[in-house]
């Protein structure tokens, strides 16, 4: 997706940590920022909400403009066809079998992945669904979610005046992906914060710049719960170098080498 490359926000905490109010404004800025793609679905927010679920069964009639015309009736002949497929939290052994079922019976075939990435989490995507996905293969773009280790690698849970704030997400839903807050994880993120620092970085855009410019990466989900981690981060995902210079990546992949993995374990 190249040069242009935005974050794509998710809607995940929308309804939950954030109120309707903020999450609207926060759409609304993100596509003044030339952001046209979120990520959605059915369960979110996340922890599910009983009242909310089945909710996009709902309509809400609306006789003033009915007779306007809004799409391209160019287009009405597609209107009810699958055009693009998308996996999430797949194999590489499942996506394989969607590319098979896909030529075997005449299906649009898979264009993205949406797997976990991070500097936390490596391995599960470069050991084999890299391999998948490449261009030269089935080229099927990685959009990477918990690019921030659930705000892991922003340092603020090593912060002891903040690791109990109930604003965060760890500390307000206990037990929900405490992998990314477990000992391996911290120490990790200790030594990242430190690269960061080495290079004038904030901890944000070296998260968030390395699995942008990963060359399997379609583009990066950034899950946010405030209009200033919002701005934050896709300041940092624009602003940080592009590519990342080569001492940072050899930096990290020092890093890498001792803390393999560390929100897996």
């Amino acid at each position: 997706m190249a040069p242009e490359m935005r974050p794509q926000p998710s809607s995940m905490t929308f309804g939950e940590q954030s109120t309707e109010k903020e999450s609207h404004d926060m759409l609304s800025y993100s596509l003044d920022q030339g952001i046209n793609m979120l990520d959605t679905a059915e369960i979110y927010p996340i922890q599910p909400k009983e009242e909310t679920q089945g909710r996009t069964d709902l309509y809400i009639a609306c006789l003033n403009g009915v007779t306007e015309t809004w799409y391209l009736p160019t287009l009405h002949s597609v209107s009810n066809q699958v055009q693009y497929i998308g996996v999430s939290n797949e194999t590489s052994y499942g996506v394989m079998r969607f590319v098979q079922a896909a030529k075997l019976h005449g299906l649009p075939k898979i264009v993205s992945i949406q797997n976990g990435y991070s500097l936390l989490v490596r391995c599960s995507f470069e050991v084999d669904l890299a391999e998948v996905c490449h261009p030269n293969n089935c080229n099927i773009g990685l959009l990477a979610y918990s690019p921030l280790g659930s705000g892991v690698l922003t340092g603020k849970y090593l912060d002891d005046s903040c690791g109990n704030s109930k604003s965060f997400r760890l500390n307000l839903f206990p037990g929900y992906m405490q992998r990314y807050n477990a000992l391996l994880a911290k120490e990790a993120t200790k030594e990242y914060l430190k690269v960061a620092k080495k290079h004038v970085l904030t901890p944000v855009q070296l998260a968030l710049g390395f699995v942008r410019d990963r060359p399997f990466t379609a583009s990066t989900i950034i899950g946010v719960t405030t209009m200033d981690q919002l701005k934050e981060n896709i300041n940092a995902f624009t602003s940080a170098p592009r590519p990342l210079p080569p001492q940072v990546l050899d930096d990290i992949e020092t890093v890498f080498k001792r803390y393999r993995d560390p929100a897996v374990l």
